[in-house]
């Protein structure tokens, strides 16, 4: 009887890591599959409202994001984070057709929409200070920075949408987070303006959840095969 058990344990224990991997495998495939066709749509999407698409493109540190990267001069004065007239004006075309985009994608499909501040590692800060190093006083500087340029963004956003049905959406999906000099691109030194930017970071998820759930045997038709 002893026996019997530990090989019934050890046969639904080889059962659940078969399904775990088969789950993990579907559910890559359909984050991936996801992940492209949101891409695509965004592409198409901006391309349509007269904004610059090539600026749509796959986040190179994570497969199952995409990144709208729009340069700071655009939006700030150096070392400010109020957006600039030409700013406001460039959100308030870009975010409806944004938002209506990500809102029309079938419902959990978008997981998050991540307004990322970036600067670069120069310093336009007071040169005094309580003796903390300069470069650690720097990096503290462009954290603050980046992080108010970014709820800055998100206010505006949400400024352009106030009389939009996708605001209620799209603000579940929104938050902002200040980045500092800290995920520099690469290619670029350390003080190069494209390291200077504003990232709508919008991550995906897929519906492999539901698809393996579906192709599983039923709880009735498992314990009649165990019989």
């Amino acid at each position: 009887m002893a026996a019997t058990f530990t090989d019934l344990m050890a046969s639904l224990m080889v059962i659940f890591i078969l399904l775990f991997v088969v789950y993990s495998n579907n559910v890559a495939r359909s984050k991936g599959t996801a992940t492209e066709s949101v891409l695509a749509a965004l592409k198409a999407g901006l391309a349509a409202a007269g904004m610059d698409a090539s600026r749509v493109e796959r986040d190179s540190r994570d497969p199952y994001a995409i990144v709208v990267i729009l340069p700071d001069s655009l939006l700030f004065d150096r070392g400010s984070y109020d957006v600039v007239d030409a700013g406001n004006r460039y959100l308030a075309r870009f975010t409806p057709a944004f938002a209506k985009i990500l809102c029309s994608q079938p419902f959990g499909r978008i997981e998050t929409v991540v307004v990322q501040g970036h600067t670069d590692t120069t310093y336009v800060g007071s040169g005094e200070g309580d003796g903390t190093p300069l470069a650690d006083r720097g990096r503290a500087f462009n954290l603050e920075l980046s992080q108010n340029r970014s709820l800055a963004v998100v206010k505006t956003c949400l400024e352009s949408l106030r009389s939009s049905s996708d605001r209620p959406a799209f603000l579940r999906m929104l938050s902002a987070s200040g980045r500092g000099q800290e995920e520099l691109l690469l290619g670029y030194g350390g003080d190069a303006p494209q390291q200077r930017r504003v990232a709508f970071k919008v991550r995906v998820q897929g519906d492999a959840l539901g698809e393996l759930t579906s192709q599983l045997p039923s709880a009735g038709a498992t314990v009649k095969t165990q019989r």
